[in-house]
């Protein structure tokens, strides 16, 4: 059936409009204020998106949050970790960025990378989430 629904093109076609939901909402401080149509734009994106997921069975049964939830659970029980010492690896990089000790920093990323959690910095500082181990990633490339 999934060669049927051609589930790969639908996928690939899927990834422009994921960009454009993602742009909206990183920079909708902005925007919302100026173009209050540019939400509804983006509500009605939303369910459209929603709604070609859905005929693919790719719609979790839960909330995204909660099954983000599980993700970084299950990635720190994988990792060995717990998430107060995720947040202190990242308080300690942040640090050594402070202090412009660049290697250090580049290591404790690397550290965690290699555990399967990713660190992504922001403008409301770095905050990590669940990724493929660094190892695995290398054998699947």
């Amino acid at each position: 059936m999934s060669d049927d629904l051609h589930t790969s093109v639908v996928l690939a076609a899927l990834s422009e409009p994921l960009k454009t939901i993602n742009d909206l909402l990183y920079t909708r401080k902005v925007w919302v204020k100026r173009k209050p149509s540019r939400f509804v734009s983006l509500v009605a994106l939303e369910k459209e998106v929603r709604g070609v997921l859905a005929v693919l069975g790719l719609v979790p049964l839960s909330s995204y949050s909660k099954v983000l939830m599980e993700l970084r659970e299950k990635a720190l029980k994988r990792a060995g970790l717990s998430e107060d010492r995720v947040l202190e690896k990242i308080e300690e990089r942040s640090l050594a960025r402070k202090n412009m000790e660049y290697e250090r920093s580049d290591a404790i990323r690397k550290e965690l990378a290699v555990l399967g959690i990713t660190l992504m910095d922001g403008p409301d500082g770095t905050s990590w989430r669940p990724a493929v181990p660094l190892e695995l990633r290398e054998l699947f490339q």
